[in-house]
């Protein structure tokens, strides 16, 4: 074992021997951390642990295996060690990339899959040990079709984000560096919708509102679409919205400057297959109906979904946010198990006092499916509960350790 001092300055005890009994254990690196939030200095330990295996047993290969241990210091008092990572690499794929910075350890992992390759990127805070943040990027490995897909979201405030390059045609001139994700090639951009699980029967019972477990869109520009009309700082309307449910939505609404009656109207397009199919007839596959702002009628859009979708409302927050309860409907068995591609756009009729605005959740284009928005299921990171008459995000719980056993996550073998 290679010694080495994680808090060399501290005139504390010794850190622990990790690799005491091991055979064949070795330090690999030590990695500074900085200091959680209640002062504690934090490091992080790479052990290499030849006698590793993974769970069901199945010997590792590649590089490592590795172990992740967090040292946990408040002045000359130090915590047990934990074991935070097992890196065991079970499929012949690139090893994931770990990195540490200041209370926060970050993996990415790249699978191989042909012409289509994925990368997958998880962030955790060390202490308190949470799931902060996770990414994906789907990109074609084809030098003449370049289409790529990300997205990303932020657990601890469910802000997340998405663009895409789809090329339903060759191009010319591409070359290797132009393979991967990057923003500013994309044409497609959306903002994610949190898939969290919620009592929304509870919520209407009690009249409760969306606080921060929800997405939100504002008419400044800087959150949502505005597909309609110029962005305004001032604009009081706020959209929040979360996927409580297997193809069901919860909107709410907060608009002071709306005038009821005047054809104020919330937009729903929906697809299947709209980020699969690639061709540009996928637009075929778009389902749409509106939502009136003020009453809660529905009626069909251009392709009205078969059956018709169920709707109800209620007022929230002293009649200030009003709430629709959407549920998406299935055209089979096989799209009732799965999220479509969605949008969401509220429509602000034009007044006297006000040119017309409409604020979605992607650049949507309605000649094309694949500008649909999307959504990410984190419900096993996130927990959410009403507080104070809002449905807020609270604290989810320990998370289970080793946080990771790098095998591929689901979809990558």
């Amino acid at each position: 074992m290679v010694a080495t001092r994680a808090f060399a300055a501290d005139s504390g005890p010794p850190d622990p021997d990790l690799c005491v009994a091991r055979d064949g254990c070795s330090v690999v690196k030590t990695f500074d951390a900085g200091r959680d939030a209640r002062g504690a200095k934090l490091a992080v330990v790479q052990l290499l642990v030849p006698s590793l295996v993974a769970a069901d047993g199945t010997q590792c290969l590649g590089d490592g295996p590795f172990e992740y241990w967090l040292l946990r210091r408040t002045g000359s008092v130090a915590d047990k060690p934990q074991l935070i990572m097992k890196q065991c690499l079970t499929f012949d794929l690139e090893p994931p990339e770990v990195t540490v910075a200041a209370n926060s350890i970050n993996t990415s992992f790249l699978g191989n899959g042909g012409g289509l390759r994925n990368s997958f990127d998880m962030s955790y805070s060390l202490s308190p040990l949470r799931l902060t943040r996770q990414g994906t990027c789907g990109f074609t490995a084809l030098t003449d079709m370049p289409s790529f897909e990300e997205s990303w979201i932020d657990l601890t405030t469910l802000r997340g984000e998405g663009d895409a390059l789809s090329q339903f045609a060759p191009s010319q001139g591409d070359s290797d560096e132009a393979l991967g994700c990057d923003e500013s090639r994309a044409k497609q951009f959306w903002l994610v919708v949190p898939r969290v699980k919620v009592d929304t029967t509870a919520m209407q019972q009690g009249k409760a509102a969306l606080g921060t477990c929800a997405a939100f869109l504002r008419p400044d520009g800087a959150h949502g679409y505005i597909t309609e009309g110029a962005p305004d700082v001032k604009d009081p309307a706020e959209l929040r919205i979360v996927a409580p449910a297997q193809r069901t939505l919860l909107i709410q609404l907060v608009d002071p400057a709306r005038q009821p009656g005047k054809g104020n109207t919330i937009a729903i397009w929906a697809s299947d297959t709209g980020k699969v199919v690639m061709s540009s007839d996928a637009e075929k596959d778009i389902t749409s109906f509106v939502i009136d702002a003020d009453s809660g009628a529905v009626a069909p859009g251009a392709r009205p979904p078969v059956p018709a979708p169920q709707v109800t409302y209620w007022f929230a927050d002293g009649g200030k946010a009003t709430l629709f309860l959407v549920s998406l409907p299935s055209a089979d068995a096989l799209s009732a198990k799965t999220f479509p591609s969605v949008t969401v756009a509220y429509h602000r009729a034009a007044s006297a006092s006000q040119a017309a605005r409409t604020l979605a959740t992607s650049k949507f284009d309605r000649s094309r499916a694949d500008s649909l928005g999307e959504t990410i299921n984190v419900a096993k990171s996130v927990a959410c509960a009403v507080r104070n008459g809002a449905l807020d995000i609270v604290d989810p719980g320990p998370v289970a350790t080793p946080i990771m056993t790098a095998t591929p996550p689901p979809g990558f073998e």
